[in-house]
């Protein structure tokens, strides 16, 4: 009669944890990657998103049909007359284009153009800032459907920070203090983002401002003391190394998005020229383009090699051979974004005077 030993069973009762275990790991690491590429692409698109949908469900005419489906309408969703001359001085707010457009000429909103006002509609308002400065991300998602789709696409992001948080401590072999310094960094970060998403800006505009000034100074915190260890570890180190870019990267964006505001002048001057654009977009893109950073860097380790689902099966010091080659792109694309404003700034600065 044949029999197997313990020995021999061993292997077979194994097999199927490890097969779990290995679906798992690839779940969770494509989970975080597919997150992060969706919370990019909305972060991206508001503009595009708020013009289609703002211009399709502003009037409560156009969603008479779901009466019939037992709907309750409470009226239009976009409310504030765009010219002074449809309404009296007590319910119409002084507003004009900080751009130099014609608000009463806003298309696509019936013979007495509106426009959505604080918290209507489904994204803010896209024909022109309303506010000084140009376009701001929180000016486009400061209305419930586009908060709720915030929260939505940047849950997973921003758990996915708690693994780039782990990775340091494993990879980079901090000591306890250091370990603190970057867990509190994080959780005040992320508790103050919270606070941004739950405070608009055009409801709460001073408790807005704090809540942003929390997470823009936590993240600094964080990320400088994080590039500082970084700095000392990067010649050891390709994790070092990745992550260093990062907050460079971070850095930089952050100081290019300061630009913008201060071609207000030259964007009121020569409407629909480039300029034009710089002042109305420029601060939304790279505001964008910061907060994509914030979230990219447990998706970049995982991309190039350095990050695994669970920390037991870390390998010290992964060597992957295409890190350079990308990094120097990305140093390019960075030169690129310097020299756009550059170019504005050139072209412009004999024909109309910068504010600021």
């Amino acid at each position: 009669m044949l029999t197997v030993t313990d020995e021999e069973k061993a292997p077979l009762q194994e097999l199927p944890a490890s097969l779990h275990e290995t679906w798992r790991q690839k779940t969770i690491a494509v989970g975080v990657l597919v997150s992060w590429v969706l919370f990019s692409t909305y972060t991206f698109s508001t503009p595009i998103l708020a013009d289609h949908l703002n211009n399709m469900y502003w009037n409560a005419t156009l969603l008479d049909r779901r009466e019939q489906k037992g709907a309750i309408l409470w009226g239009a969703l976009c409310t504030v007359p765009a010219s002074p001359q449809n309404c009296s001085n007590e319910i119409c707010p002084s507003l004009n284009c900080f751009n130099g457009l014609d608000l009463a000429k806003i298309p696509n909103r019936g013979e007495n153009p509106v426009i959505c006002g604080c918290g209507q509609g489904i994204f803010g308002e896209s024909y022109c800032p309303l506010s000084a400065g140009g376009f701001s991300l929180s000016g486009f998602i400061g209305t419930a459907p586009a908060t709720g789709a915030m929260c939505l696409f940047s849950a997973m992001p921003i758990l996915g920070m708690w693994w780039y948080e782990a990775h340091l401590e494993t990879s980079l072999k901090l000591t306890p203090r250091e370990a603190q310094v970057t867990f509190w960094t994080l959780l005040v970060f992320q508790l103050c983002f919270g606070a941004f998403l739950s405070l608009p800006s055009c409801y709460f505009l001073r408790e807005h401002g704090h809540a942003v000034t929390g997470f823009v100074l936590s993240i600094l915190a964080h990320f400088g003391y994080v590039g500082w260890l970084c700095w000392k570890r990067s010649s050891t180190s390709q994790t070092a190394t990745i992550i260093g870019t990062l907050i460079l990267t971070g850095f930089f964006t952050m100081f290019l998005a300061t630009l913008p505001p201060h071609f207000q002048h030259c964007a009121q001057t020569y409407p629909w020229s480039f300029v034009f654009y710089v002042y109305t977009y420029g601060f939304w893109f790279y505001e964008c383009c910061l907060v994509v950073n914030m979230f990219s860097y447990t998706p970049m380790l995982l991309l190039f090699g350095q990050l695994q689902p669970r920390p037991e099966h870390y390998v010290e010091d992964q060597v992957t051979p295409y890190v350079p080659a990308v990094l120097k792109v990305w140093a390019v694309v960075l030169l690129l974004m310097l020299l756009w404003f550059i170019f504005a700034f050139v072209k412009y600065r004999d024909d109309c005077k910068l504010s600021g």
